[in-house]
């Protein structure tokens, strides 16, 4: 069990790393590194280590200009990481302490990068660079974040609308088994940190399979809110699930429309591969921001497929900026 903490402050939620406790890493603040860092791998090996967790603002001063970055894995497991609020078209790429390629990320544009592997404990080098044109006067931002054998945040974002708390993510289950969700507790407290209410929350019903993600939100107005509420943490509860995660929904996106100046509308296909007939699919559509967290979560229903049949789907999004990436998948329930 995890939880992430934030503050309430004018009805704007600014989160914050509970104490002792391992969740997104998503601080408001980014650690600045003077100077700049080491442009080939030998140099970084006796470079400082970076911190995990935190983001780290830095910058490239040409596009022959590369930095890297040391990171420590203390124990064996997976980790997350992250490179956004890019000013241009960015790589990102992990390195063994021997030179060795462990991954690479480079998905073109000013979208973020990020990496999600499996690593031995051992010391690591993050390298970023671009071959497409920087920014030396806008900083990116990088984040090393190992993670527990649990189910975690994969990232979360409060969403202020001046009437209430919405908080929006999606929660990672970082476990070799399937997994269902229980609920997500929410807690509120005062200005004095007093715990004055809670209230169960619940996500998308059926088991998650082992190394992914599961979309989340808490929506409460401000009539639904304990007076005083100052802020808030929500834990996770889940259990191992004996239940089969239902295959055979491939999606196969279309086209994206501004239907009006605060909304669009993702359309495409789904095509049942199996068969038998699938029933209860549901299709979503995530907005993420540069920093890689969720802006806007939508939906689409459909009743049924029959065996090797498509259909289509249609998403329309709440208000949004414009999405720095898009992720857009299926889910079968029935």
């Amino acid at each position: 069990m995890l939880a992430l903490e934030g503050a309430l402050v004018r009805r704007l939620l600014t989160v914050v790393a509970a104490a002792g406790v391992l969740v997104t890493g998503l601080s408001t603040t980014s650690t600045a590194v003077p100077g700049d860092r080491p442009d080939t791998l030998r140099a970084a090996r006796h470079a400082g280590v970076s911190p995990n967790g935190p983001w780290i603002a830095e910058t490239l001063e040409s596009t022959s200009d590369q930095d890297f970055f040391r990171f420590t894995m203390g124990t064996a497991g997976h980790a997350l990481v992250t490179l956004g609020r890019l000013p241009g078209n960015y790589a990102l790429d992990l390195y063994r302490a021997d030179g060795h390629l462990v991954a690479s990320s480079d998905r073109g544009g000013h979208r973020f990068e990020q990496l999600y592997v499996a690593l031995p404990a051992a010391d690591y080098y993050v390298r970023v660079s671009s071959a497409h044109g920087v920014d030396p006067h806008q900083a990116y931002r990088l984040q090393f974040r190992p993670l527990s054998a649990a189910v975690v945040f994969a990232e979360f974002k409060d969403v202020a609308h001046g009437h209430g708390i919405d908080v929006r993510g999606e929660l990672l289950n970082n476990t070799p088994h399937r997994v269902d969700i229980v609920r997500l507790h929410v807690r509120y407290f005062d200005k004095h940190g007093q715990q004055i209410g809670t209230s169960d929350e619940g996500i998308r019903p059926g088991p998650i399979a082992a190394w992914h993600r599961a979309e989340f939100e808490v929506k409460h107005s401000d009539a639904e809110l304990p007076t005083g509420t100052t802020s808030y943490r929500i834990r996770v509860d889940a259990v191992r699930s004996h239940a089969p995660v239902l295959r055979g929904a491939k999606v196969k996106p279309g086209t994206t429309t501004q239907v009006s100046p605060t909304r669009r509308a993702y359309s495409g296909t789904v095509t049942n591969t199996t068969n038998q007939t699938i029933n209860n699919v549901w299709v979503t559509v995530i907005e993420y921001d540069s920093k890689a967290r969720a802006n806007v979560i939508g939906f689409d229903h459909i009743d049924a497929i029959a065996p090797g049949a498509t259909t289509p789907y249609n998403v329309v999004d709440r208000y949004s900026s414009a999405p720095n990436a898009t992720r857009v998948y299926a889910t079968i329930y029935g």
